[in-house]
């Protein structure tokens, strides 16, 4: 009972920062919405899909997988690890201007105007990767709330400089003037989190000692397989960009971005919050406690987002009044996809699970021809059915990469059951 209490306080904990992150999210998104033309958010949307493919997926498949298989056990060795992580910084913002000036030759909707948005978006993957490992470096060294709270002050840092852009520059606002905010608010993130945390300021100042460099080089060889799937998820994004105007882009995107928020506190910062602990019981060989953590987080997380699907369809009338007039045409979209959450949380934690279990090289096989499946289905559905063709190639994607899950999982179920290893 008392093992149960203290779940139940962890979820309420990690909820209220969660909330605090959506809030700031939301309020951002507001700005945006109120203070650009439908167009130019649209095409703010298919750059920042440029961005978040090529940083998301990279951390998950390289720093997270080298900290569940190899535990780091000294400020040294989480310094060799930054150190790998410096140069691939720099080649994600490379790859990534790469990509956006190479498609908007080929597809001039893309919508880059000069050389210096080319710059700024580089800039802001670079950032945005190096926010996501630090927050990921924080969790590896058991500061898992430092971690949490650094995504939050990237939100709230951007919400902020919204703000005072908002007060100093007339709206709308044009699609540079959105990036450089981005790129300050990651500066700032970054640079107060490394400044005030004491730990960080020790790794600096550490000689490096030996690790494993074995787990290194494993590290590294999932570096292509991660790009590989984030350029076709890439794909799918400018696959939907491809058939629709800015405008419609930019109500889908609204509502996606909608759907993303909801996940990040329904389910997201869930598995944030059970995954580190399942880790550490696992290595343990807690076999009883394994078990019940994965239990109670399938219960809560999935019971979660079936109550806030249930309650997007609900409140998405409320889109205009909260996002502006322009947006009307998002509630539609929105209500389709309420149930979205639900499909990425249990998708999320069986990748998870299967990962934990040593069946990485199989989730990444699934990942792929998931992500083959939902290109090929946008680029067929989109153009027949617009927006409604979209969203279906997302549930059909989704529910095809849970059962592949599930069934790679089967293997491993005796294992799951008595908390052993893989």
């Amino acid at each position: 009972m008392a093992n149960h209490l203290a779940l139940f306080r962890a979820v309420i904990t990690s909820q209220a920062s969660a909330g605090i992150q959506t809030i700031a999210s939301l309020a951002v998104l507001i700005l945006l919405t109120r203070n650009t033309e439908v167009a130019t958010f649209g095409q703010y949307a298919v750059l920042s899909g440029v961005v978040a493919t090529f940083t998301k997926f990279a951390g998950i498949n390289t720093f997270f997988f080298y900290r569940n298989r190899y535990p780091l056990v000294s400020y040294r060795e989480a310094l060799g690890i930054l150190a790998l992580y410096l140069p691939f910084v720099l080649i994600c913002g490379a790859v990534v201007v790469l990509v956006a000036a190479g498609t908007n030759l080929a597809l001039p909707f893309l919508p880059l105007v000069d050389t210096i948005d080319y710059l700024f978006l580089g800039a802001l993957a670079m950032l945005s990767l190096l926010n996501i490992e630090l927050a990921r470096f924080y969790q590896s060294i058991g500061r898992n709330v430092f971690g949490i709270w650094l995504a939050t002050a990237a939100k709230v840092a951007g919400l902020a400089l919204l703000l005072v852009a908002l007060a100093i520059l007339q709206a709308p606002f044009s699609l540079r003037t959105i990036l450089i905010v981005l790129v300050l608010a990651q500066i700032l993130t970054i640079s107060y989190q490394i400044a005030r945390d004491p730990p960080f300021l020790q790794i600096l100042s550490a000689r490096p000692g030996r690790f494993d460099w074995r787990a290194i080089t494993t590290g590294v060889l999932m570096i292509p397989t991660a790009l590989f799937y984030d350029a076709l998820t890439l794909l799918d994004r400018l696959a939907i960009s491809a058939h629709l105007s800015y405008e419609t882009v930019g109500h889908y995107s609204l509502a996606s971005q909608g759907i993303m928020i909801a996940y990040t506190i329904l389910g997201g910062s869930l598995i944030t919050l059970f995954y580190p602990r399942l880790v550490q019981a696992r290595q343990a060989k807690r076999a009883d406690e394994t078990y019940r953590i994965i239990r109670f987080g399938f219960l809560v997380g999935t019971g979660s987002c079936i109550v806030g699907g249930i309650a997007i369809a609900a409140l998405s009338g409320l889109v205009p009044l909260v996002f502006g007039a322009q947006y009307n045409e998002s509630v539609d979209i929105l209500r389709m996809m309420s149930f979205l959450p639900l499909a990425l949380f249990l998708l999320s934690a069986l990748a998870h699970l299967s990962y934990l279990y040593e069946d990485q090289k199989l989730s990444v096989l699934a990942y792929t021809f998931g992500t083959v499946l939902c290109a090929a289905l946008n680029y067929g559905l989109v153009a027949m059915w617009g927006t409604v063709g979209a969203i279906a190639a997302a549930y059909i994607s989704l529910v095809t990469l849970i059962v592949l899950h599930v069934f790679i999982l089967l293997r491993r179920l005796p294992q799951i059951r008595h908390g052993q290893p893989g």
